[in-house]
């Protein structure tokens, strides 16, 4: 167990239990340079976790937020992961979808994080193998486009010769 797996677990079982402690964001951002999954995904933890994210002084902002989630996400999707705290292929896709539609219907979000999001979900499906593109096809743009606005943001991907089957296959399970 690396170091920063203990810390990040130490300090979750910690708050979990009651402790009042903060962790601060020089903490946090060291915490966010780990090679490890665990301790990675313990992180992760920590910041969709309301008993936990109040705990990070001051708070994160979106982009540091995406700064984090997406690469996490993408070592999640291209790693599968099948360990405590490190989310699954599926469990990162379903996590960003749900996410991504909290952020969609959220008016205050900048458009410009949810581009961001979309170019990353593109790259991400372009290099990827046939497994981790049937993950994020099925386990985040299928729920993405259960929202019809959110299905005409990724509209675009329908002229693109390799996005295109995604965008298709998704659209079709939503019920276009």
């Amino acid at each position: 167990m690396t170091d920063t797996r203990k810390t990040v677990l130490d300090t979750i079982r910690r708050i979990a239990d009651g402790s009042n402690e903060t962790v601060g964001r020089p903490t946090l951002f060291e915490w966010m340079q780990s090679e490890d999954i665990v301790a990675l995904g313990g992180v992760y933890y920590m910041l969709f976790d309301g008993r936990f994210n109040q705990r990070i002084v001051p708070s994160l902002t979106l982009d540091e937020y995406l700064d984090f989630t997406l690469p996490y996400y993408s070592r999640c999707f291209r790693d599968d992961p099948d360990l405590p705290y490190a989310s699954s292929r599926y469990t990162a896709g379903w996590d960003l979808a749900s996410w991504f539609s909290r952020l969609w219907h959220d008016k205050a979000v900048p458009r410009d994080a949810l581009r961001r999001v979309k170019a990353w979900l593109a790259e991400m499906y372009k290099g990827a193998s046939d497994d981790v593109r049937q993950a994020i096809v099925t386990a985040t743009l299928e729920h993405i486009f259960e929202d019809k606005s959110a299905r005409q943001f990724f509209s675009d991907w329908a002229d693109d010769p390799v996005l295109r089957i995604a965008y298709l296959e998704a659209a079709e399970w939503s019920g276009r």
